[in-house]
């Protein structure tokens, strides 16, 4: 039986209007998404917003993506920058990896690579493929931390299990350069 989306926003709308937080996130998303709903992010931020100041980490993740990308709202970096900070306390592991995107690129921080890799790190532990496969290459360039091919292999290889497609050609570019101590 397929989905009824219109129906499924109907329910969602009258529990989170009761003050359900999962169907407060739910809503959100199909506001955001369009489903059962006429697309509009504007609507989609009032319910993240509820859902978030009642301690939806996935919530405060999106709606700091959402003024990260400026979808329903102005663009702010510090806004994201806060909210991702909020999720990532909750351990969400997007909300980790982004962050040390952001320490990276020295995007909302002094560029610092120690950041990065702290949050990289607590994001790979938690199975993000992104973070698992930029902390396998932090490993094998040796930027940040001692250069460590094994790790970096470790890290490509979780990532790749994952179906990261970049961390293949990783593990090839490792293999290829490394000599073969037979």
């Amino acid at each position: 039986m397929p989905i009824n989306y219109a129906e499924s926003a109907r329910w969602y709308r009258q529990s989170a209007e009761s003050g359900n937080v999962t169907a407060q996130y739910n809503l959100a998303i199909y506001y955001d998404l369009g489903w059962g709903v006429m697309q509009d992010h504007v609507k989609a931020i009032h319910w993240y917003e509820m859902a978030a100041k009642r301690g939806s980490t996935k919530a405060e993740y999106n709606l700091a993506l959402s003024y990260y990308e400026g979808n329903g709202l102005i663009k702010s970096l510090p806004n994201a920058i806060s909210w991702w900070r909020m999720a990532a306390k909750g351990n969400d592991p997007r909300a980790e990896y982004n962050l040390g995107v952001l320490y990276y690129k020295g995007h909302g921080f002094v560029k610092n690579i120690e950041n990065t890799v702290e949050w990289w790190h607590k994001s790979a532990l938690q199975g993000n493929p992104d973070a698992e496969y930029n902390l396998g290459t932090l490993y094998y360039k040796g930027v940040g931390v001692k250069k460590d091919i094994a790790k970096a292999m470790k890290w490509w290889e979780m990532a790749s299990a994952q179906d990261e497609p970049l961390a293949n050609k990783g593990m090839d570019l490792a293999a290829y350069t490394t000599p073969d101590t037979r």
